[in-house]
């Protein structure tokens, strides 16, 4: 069988530049992609003209028509080439001589690159500077002639402009007579040829040559045939490389498959080519008009069709196992009816040759009593048969091993024109001729009753095969289907779930996409939600529209989302979470100072949420077919009302909670039902809100009813030696509301606690509060403080000689706040005595963290204060060679991606967690989501921190899903058709995984 191509020849490579050449010149390059580590996508842009180039080493490069999944985060190799490339113009593409490297040329004069694309061996891409330097390399290597391929080395553009020659007739005999007599001449004269082996081919059939003639069978006139074949080849190759090639895929049927309910034909692509040779013209090809756009295609459809014919070889392999089992069977009745037929055959001989059977049995039987040897007996009954005694004739073979003997016995009443037939019957010593014969018919009984037996299990299992077959036919047909279908959403490389009341909530799994998250998809009227906890993830609410807020209900499930995807989740501790407006989060730092990758500021004021619980649900939503949409209309809609603690049971019906796997954690489920022991904030802070000027005022003490029950607090968790955790809550001091010239408060937030900085008072003395707010701001102070059953330590009082420079030092620095302090310690570069200083003067409250946080929670938490130690520390000066450069946006301007967000209402639209019966589904997407969002969903587990991995944990609710009796067999196969890495991608760490079994009475 022909392998199919997946490489240029060095034909190829002509035609494609000169297919491509022309149009791509001039255009300038957008950005660089990334597909994997040795496929690049070139995004090229001139006027109103747009273009996308594709190069894989070692295999194509063409332009391309269709989408191609791009990796999350750039390579290091496509970095280098957005540095390098980006807003370059291509100048030109042009072929290295005749061999197989291609060199891209971007830009002119000393600012030009090269990107020479190797498409030979393993291949390579290099780029190198306008003098060919080599600036990165996709492979370093060495070649044959131990030039170096690396970084700061020359490419040796100069080896590859080499002229081909034409052989001629002595060359060609010459080299004939040099090799082996068994070898074909395609096979000698392939490496020797710049033309590839598809045109060699063709020189040898249009000169009446076999394909596979061998170099023994050549003669002379042969030879010369050949040699006039290459002007030929010459001619295919000048053409190639002169106008726009056409494109032919040469493609074989390989069967029929199913395709939505139709059988059709299936093809797979075998080959592709800038002309139709000799050896194709007979074959199943399809044409195109240029050479590019034929190799886009090839490329772009032979993965699917490497789906389909998976699927046609699961359902080949199933047919073949019905098949097995149908021959099978067959052979098994086919030896019973045998064995049946050959002992009653055998019964009936004995019966009639009853009296020559009863003397042999007397003639042994007789030796035997005279306790003859078995060899004795033996040659007794030889000696009889050379006598000629009919009966010794009779006995073909003694078995005197298990006491029988056996005869030949034929019909004597039977007259054959072919001759007597013979049957070899075993007789048994101990039975007459007549009780031999009820014993083969008691055998041909025997194997009656066995067949009619084996006939009823044989057809009982054909039936199993049978309906297993088509159980893996459908499947493979449901798979086949589902993954043509199966678009990923744009949003699904993030964390995500459907609130409530349809907001679409997105989170990033990692700093890189946090930084996405904020720089790309955060837009005017979105909400950005956050939790003071180290790893939180940075939460975006995507609100479609400007006229409704955001309500209160999906506020709090992106809250719990947030807290969630945190290490609160291994430690089970719960924190304050809270939201901003998109306009209040900026990457803008102050002077001096810089964000990390995934780090913003917030300015103004934060909205903190209500306690959160560390509940997740993990179940499955449906994409509806257009059709059935309407049915679900309003599934999820607004509802205005109160939200506080949100009860996540809401199920009207009587439930039960049933543990599918064992998640528990001992101890720390008896202090909590779910495992979780929560720090509240109970801190009233004195404050007024900037954001709502109608909002109502308590009268004692100028706070909002939700601030007075909801402060903004600060929570800061650290783990020390052992098992001790400490916990710090600071109320975040609010004061009357500034002047305008003033500036506003500015956090920084990273992935850990977040920083206030304010400008230091221009004036000297402090803003004037009334006496009575003054009361209520102690009282605030005073309330501030965390109990969770600790003693809280106090500075011990000042010594003697002390109290007088603590008085300077107050006088000195006292419009200084913490954050001026800090930038100073910096500057005098004494951090580490501040860092002591801060330790030892930070209030702290400490409690046994046994039934809080152990074993690797602890361990990830202390690794978690290490790595993010820079994080937490205010803003310093950096030098200019030291600051961390911005990361480049990935898919900044990936339209196809952008139409998906702005199509945003009709893709949630068209989710469903509840199906109804005359849906048409086209497939299952998993979720995991905050529990109180699943309330209505038909497939749900409920997730709390555990200790089950997530493998298992999804293997646990899979098999709950399928094994419910109200699930329609559809339903279960696009549930089985998900991969097991894409169910457990989103769950939040480890888990206690628990059902509900609902109990209709």
């Amino acid at each position: 069988r022909r392998r199919m191509k997946h490489k240029f020849s060095s034909v190829d490579i002509t035609a494609e530049v000169s297919c491509i050449n022309e149009k791509l010149t001039g255009m300038r390059v957008n950005q660089i992609y990334n597909i994997d580590n040795y496929t690049y996508l070139i995004k090229l842009a001139k006027s109103e003209e747009k273009a996308v180039l594709l190069i894989e080493s070692g295999s194509r490069f063409h332009t391309t028509q269709y989408e191609w999944p791009k990796s999350p985060a750039p390579s290091s190799f496509s970095m280098k080439m957005r540095k390098h490339l980006k807003n370059k113009r291509l100048e030109y593409i042009k072929q290295l001589g005749t061999d197989r490297i291609v060199d891209f040329m971007f830009g002119s004069g000393e600012v030009a690159y090269h990107v020479i694309l190797e498409l030979y061996d393993r291949g390579n891409i290099v780029l190198t500077d306008f003098e060919y330097t080599i600036v990165n390399i996709l492979r370093v290597r060495k070649d044959d002639e131990d030039v170096k391929f690396m970084v700061k080395e020359k490419y040796p553009v100069q080896k590859y402009l080499k002229p081909h020659n034409v052989m001629g007739f002595q060359e060609i005999k010459a080299t004939l007579d040099e090799s082996k007599p068994s070898d074909t001449v395609k096979k000698v004269f392939l490496p020797r040829l710049v033309y590839g082996p598809a045109i060699l081919e063709h020189m040898l059939i249009s000169c009446g040559l076999k394909s596979n003639v061998k170099v023994k069978d050549m003669k002379e006139d042969e030879i010369k045939e050949f040699e006039g074949s290459f002007k030929l080849g010459e001619g295919i190759l000048q053409q190639c490389s002169e106008s726009v090639a056409k494109g032919y895929i040469i493609r074989k049927k390989e069967g029929k498959i199913m395709n939505n309910g139709v059988e059709e034909d299936m093809y797979s692509f075998q080959e592709f080519h800038p002309y139709l040779y000799a050896q194709h013209v007979n074959q199943d090809c399809l044409s195109f008009e240029s050479f590019d756009s034929a190799i886009d295609e090839f490329f772009s459809k032979i993965e699917s069709q490497k789906m389909d014919l998976k699927t046609l070889q699961k359902e080949r392999e199933a047919l073949k196992k019905l098949e097995n089992v149908k021959t099978d069977h067959e052979k098994r009745i086919g030896e019973l009816h045998s064995v049946q037929e050959t002992n009653r055959v055998k019964a009936y001989l004995v019966e009639i040759n009853q009296q020559l059977v009863d003397r042999a049995l007397l003639v042994v039987r007789s030796a035997i009593a005279n306790k003859l040897s078995w060899d004795d007996i033996q040659e007794l009954v030889i000696e009889a048969q050379d006598r000629g005694d009919a009966t010794a004739k009779a006995i073909s073979k003694l078995k005197l091993e298990e006491n029988h003997i056996v005869m030949n016995l034929s019909d004597p009443y039977e007259v054959d024109g072919d001759g007597t037939v013979f049957y070899h019957v075993d007789i048994d010593l101990d039975l007459s001729a007549f009780a031999n014969a009820e014993r083969l018919y008691g055998i041909t009984r025997h194997a009656v009753v066995k067949e009619k037996r084996t006939i009823e299990s044989s057809n009982k299992a054909y039936k199993s095969a049978q309906l297993k077959t088509k159980q893996t036919l459908k499947e493979a047909a449901v798979m086949a289907s589902i993954n043509k279908a199966r678009k990923t959403l744009w949003f699904e490389k993030f964390f995500w779930f459907i609130s409530s009341e349809n907001y679409l909530v997105i989170g990033g799994r990692d700093h890189q996409q946090n930084e996405l998250l904020v720089k790309k998809y955060l837009q005017k009227n979105d909400i950005y939600v956050h939790a003071d906890i180290h790893g939180a993830s940075s939460i975006v609410i995507k609100n479609p529209s400007p006229k409704d807020p955001v309500p209160a209900k999906t506020l709090n499930e992106a809250g719990v989302m947030a807290l969630c995807y945190s290490v609160s989740w291994e430690a089970k501790v719960v924190t304050a979470c809270w939201w901003v407006h998109a306009h209040q989060v900026s990457k803008t730092a102050p002077t001096g100072a810089y964000l990390t990758t995934g780090s913003f500021m917030i300015r103004g004021k934060k909205n903190y949420l209500p306690p959160a619980s560390l509940v997740m649900g993990f179940g499955f939503m449906f994409h509806l077919a257009e059709s059935s949409i309407s049915n679900h209309a309003n599934e999820r809609q607004n509802k205005l009302q109160d939200t506080g603690s949100e009860d996540i049971n809401e199920n009207e019906e009587e439930e039960k909670e049933v543990d599918l796997a064992d998640g528990s954690d001992g101890s720390s489920d008896s202090d909590d039902k779910d495992g979780v022991s929560r720090v509240q904030e109970t801190a009233p802070v004195a404050t007024e809100n900037h954001d709502n000027d109608e909002e109502r005022h308590s009268p004692e003490t100028g706070l909002a009813p939700d601030e007075m029950e909801f402060p903004d607090t600060e929570l800061k968790i650290e783990i020390t030696a052992g098992d001790q955790v400490t916990v710090k809550a600071t109320p975040v001091s609010k004061t009357v509301p500034e002047s305008a010239n003033t500036q506003k408060n500015v956090v920084y937030l990273g992935d850990d606690k977040p920083v206030t900085v304010r400008e230091a008072c221009r004036s000297r003395q402090r803003p004037h509060l009334s006496s009575q707010s003054s009361r209520s701001h102690k009282d605030s102070q005073s309330d501030s403080k965390v109990d969770i059953n600790t003693i809280t330590s106090t500075a011990p009082p000042a010594k003697r000689g002390q109290r007088g420079k603590i008085k300077k030092m107050k006088k000195k620095y006292k419009d200084q706040d913490e954050e001026e302090r800090q930038l100073r310690m910096e500057v005098l570069k004494s951090s580490g005595n501040q860092e002591k200083q801060k330790k030892k003067n930070k209030d702290k409250v400490v409690g046994n963290a046994q039934d809080v946080a152990k074993g690797k929670a602890v361990k990830k938490l202390q690794r978690e204060e290490d790595i993010r130690l820079l994080s937490e520390e205010d803003f310093v000066d950096v030098p200019d060679h030291l600051k961390m450069k911005e990361p480049l946006e990935d898919d900044d301007d990936d339209d196809e991606e952008h139409r998906e967000e702005n199509q945003q209402d009709s893709i949630l639209s068209s989710l469903t967690g509840n199906p109804l019966p005359e849906d048409e589904l086209i497939f299952a997407l998993p979720i995991c989501a905050p529990y109180s969002v699943m309330t209505n969903y038909k497939y749900k587990v409920k997730l709390i921190p555990g200790t089950t991995k997530r493998g298992k944990a999804t293997k646990a609710a899979l098999n709950m899903f399928l094994s419910d009796k109200t699930a329609s067999s559809h339903e279960k196969d696009l549930l089985k058709s998900n991969k097991d890495q894409d169910l457990a991608r989103n769950f939040p760490g480890k888990v206690k995984v628990s059902g509900q079994m609902l109990h209709k009475k």
